[in-house]
């Protein structure tokens, strides 16, 4: 099984890094498209089981293709106008697709999740990568997470002691979380000294201490949401991973602190 999940790992490494770096911005923004279409599916698979919830399933999968290619343009305002499409058309599909009033606080909350969890996450990394030199930020991001991900699975296998989040993931440890977010900083403040020296040592080490952390956050939250649903791995598209969803759970944490820190600190 982990000969699988490292053999599935590293195509796609391979895959993501031979788009982002060989085509031109916009053969990373339609991978992003087809993987968060993907991974919103595997969502709304989740929330939505019933034959009279299948609109949601279609509504929420057309929201996303909107707010995705939306974000190709690069705009602020458009992506914030493709966030009121989105809560428009989630108000759209509840008053269409439901009809018992007691449960509708549950039903909203769902379609909620569904259309902003994955879209809107997604959609910062296509901004990420229309940023100067957005290939290099693109990779940083992934990096970290990816990179603290399997440090936080050695630590934890080697020194973990003390239960991080039993109730939803009985494996984490606190050791492992601990582990996890050095070698993000670690191997973050790595890259950046060889290929984005513009970032200060502190900015770089704040960073990815952020993205580290996010992407736990993120690791915990589809746990969450799948142990709330009564499901295993949110699919079965990637060997030795499950779905797609389980693979990028705490990459889309770290999309929007790296937008946000490349308009704060490296705009102009």
């Amino acid at each position: 099984m982990q000969l699988q999940r490292w053999l599935t790992g590293i195509g796609l490494a391979v895959l993501v890094l031979g788009v982002n770096f060989i085509l031109p911005a916009m053969g990373l923004c339609i991978l992003i498209f087809l993987v968060a279409l993907c991974a919103e599916l595997e969502v709304l698979n989740m929330l939505f089981t019933g034959k009279d919830e299948r609109f949601c399933v279609h509504l929420g999968l057309a929201t996303c293709a909107v707010v995705i290619a939306v974000s190709v343009t690069g705009s602020d305002v458009w992506l914030a106008v493709s966030f009121v499409v989105m809560l428009a058309s989630c108000f759209v599909g509840h008053l269409f697709a439901f009809r018992e009033i007691e449960s509708a606080h549950i039903n909203l909350g769902k379609q909620l999740l569904g259309l902003f969890y994955v879209p809107l996450l997604a959609s910062f990394f296509v901004l990420v990568r229309l940023e100067p030199k957005g290939a290099w930020w693109v990779t940083l991001a992934m990096l970290v997470v990816f990179l603290g991900d399997t440090g936080a699975y050695y630590a934890g296998k080697t020194f973990g002691r003390h239960k991080l989040y039993p109730a939803v993931s009985p494996n984490k440890t606190v050791e492992g979380s601990v582990g996890g977010a050095c070698c993000s900083v670690i191997f973050g403040l790595i890259f950046q000294s060889l290929y984005l020296p513009e970032m200060s040592l502190w900015e770089g080490a704040l960073l990815f201490l952020v993205l580290g952390l996010l992407g736990q956050v993120g690791d915990l939250f589809e746990s969450f949401l799948k142990r709330s649903v009564g499901v295993k791995d949110s699919g079965r598209i990637l060997p030795g991973h499950g779905g797609m969803l389980d693979r990028i759970d705490g990459a889309l944490f770290a999309g929007a602190p790296m937008y946000l820190y490349l308009r704060l600190f490296q705009a102009g």
